[in-house]
Order: C-alpha cells, then sequence, then structure tokens
C-alpha cells in the first residue's frame, strides 16, 4: 500500500502536466520487479479495491482514470499480465457520452462495469486482447 500512497501523486502530477499518453509511455517503460513472490501478487479484483480506498483518503483524490493508470502501474510492477482500457458509452438521453477507466486480466468479473463500454484505448498484456 506504500507503494500505492506515494504512486498517487506522482501519477496525478504526471497527467496534469505530461497528459495521457506520455504518463502511458513512462509507466510501461518501469521494469516489472525482480524477486516479486507469486504469493504476494495482488489479483486485479483486490488491487481495484485497495487503490480505490487509497484514493478516497489521499490528499490528491482522483477518479478512474488516475486509479486506473496506478493501478496498471503496480500490477504491471509485479509481472501480472493486465490491460489498461479506457471505454465510452451514451450517458442517458441525448448527446451525452461517459468515459470510464479500468483494469483487466482477461477474466470476467461479477459486477463489473466495464462490460457496458465500448473500448477506445487498451494498452498492455497481448495475450488478452480481443
Amino acid at each position: 500500500m506504500l507503494q500505492a500512497w506515494l504512486g498517487a501523486p506522482l501519477l496525478r502530477a504526471s497527467l496534469a502536466f505530461a497528459g495521457l499518453e506520455a504518463t502511458l509511455r513512462w509507466v510501461e517503460s518501469l521494469p516489472a520487479a525482480r524477486g516479486r513472490e507469486a504469493a504476494r501478487r495482488v489479483g486485479v479484483e483486490e488491487g481495484e479495491r485497495l487503490i480505490r480506498g487509497v484514493f478516497r483518503r489521499h490528499f490528491v483524490g482522483g477518479e478512474c482514470l488516475p486509479q486506473s493508470l496506478l493501478q496498471y502501474l503496480l500490477h504491471r510492477r509485479d509481472g501480472l499480465p493486465v490491460r489498461f482500457v479506457v471505454g465510452v458509452r451514451r450517458a442517458g438521453d441525448g448527446d451525452a457520452i461517459a468515459a470510464h477507466a479500468w483494469v483487466e486480466d482477461g477474466a470476467p468479473r461479477a459486477g463489473a462495469v466495464a462490460p457496458t463500454f465500448a473500448s477506445i484505448l487498451v494498452v498492455g498484456d497481448e495475450r488478452h486482447a480481443a
């Protein structure tokens, strides 16, 4: 959790000053941690819950985009085959569009909001590409 707590302001600053594309390039350039035990790895569902908790209590705050980017970064550091996804959908009546970002590992998740969004950006592990 310390990594998430320390990474949240760094990631928010990168998004604010460098933008999404540069932040993604930076995240993907980080090497996986060496010697990380598989038993210590956190799965996607638990990772989402933990990251949400960090952002809820952290002074930087943030919604799905910074939360998902931080989760993606930490899972990649752990060597997990995950994807970072951004999707859109129509929001109610009219021309409004809603966007959402999430991390997935290719396994369907109960109650996941992601299937209701059409993916417009997918970055990450090729083994789970649609």
